[in-house]
């Protein structure tokens, strides 16, 4: 990867747990956590590429287990997602070139580093 570190944002309920990952992420220094994600639609740009482009989005999973899509400014292709519940018990990984959802348990702040480290 030519650009430098892995771009990851994370958008996470409550935002407790978000703050919380976002430091112990950061301590690593393995990353660099993208603040304020968006997409503009009229830029033409989708994820692929340009100053918003991300390689992982962490997201929470809502009541019913599915990951809190509407956090996410539209879909993104070629960026890998996770989502997970707070208690770390149950998640769920996307992997664009596999184009389906992984189911991972338990899913703890261990597999959230392995996941962000790119392992």
């Amino acid at each position: 990867m030519g650009r430098g570190k892995r771009r990851v944002w994370i958008h996470y309920e409550p935002h407790l747990y978000e703050e919380l990952f976002v430091s112990v992420i950061r301590s690593y220094g393995i990353v660099e956590i993208v603040d304020d994600f968006f997409v503009d639609p009229s830029s033409g740009i989708d994820g692929e590429g340009g100053p918003n482009k991300v390689d992982m989005i962490v997201l929470s999973l809502d009541d019913n287990c599915r990951p809190t899509w509407s956090a996410l400014p539209m879909p993104l292709s070629n960026t890998k997602v996770v989502a997970f519940c707070p208690k770390g018990d149950y998640g769920l990984k996307y992997l664009p070139d596999e184009c389906r959802w992984i189911e991972v348990r338990p899913f703890g702040l261990a597999q959230l580093i392995d996941e962000v480290n790119g392992n």
